[in-house]
């Protein structure tokens, strides 16, 4: 009986050491990407916002600056030839 007792509170402890760590990892990195922060989504850093890429902002794409579109050249902003003003 006394080892009976002893087993099941040895196990006791066990499992709940495990099931701890389980939930500790389950908790920290399921949802998360390997080398994320917490608030972070795939591919953002701290500080940018929702739906950014790196080095983006929401709704340009890499390789473009603000307010120009893919395909235009640097400089030039929306429906604009460099060194025209829009409406000329």
């Amino acid at each position: 009986k006394e080892r009976g007792e002893e087993r099941g509170e040895e196990r006791g402890e066990e499992r709940g050491e495990e099931r701890g760590e389980a939930f500790h990892c389950f908790h920290s990195y399921s949802y998360r990407a390997k080398g994320e922060r917490k608030g972070e989504r795939k591919g953002e850093r701290k500080g940018e916002r929702k739906g950014e890429r790196k080095g983006e902002r929401k709704g340009e794409r890499k390789g473009e600056r603000k307010g120009e579109r893919k395909g235009e050249r640097k400089g030039e902003r929306k429906g604009e030839r460099k060194g025209e003003r829009k409406g000329e």
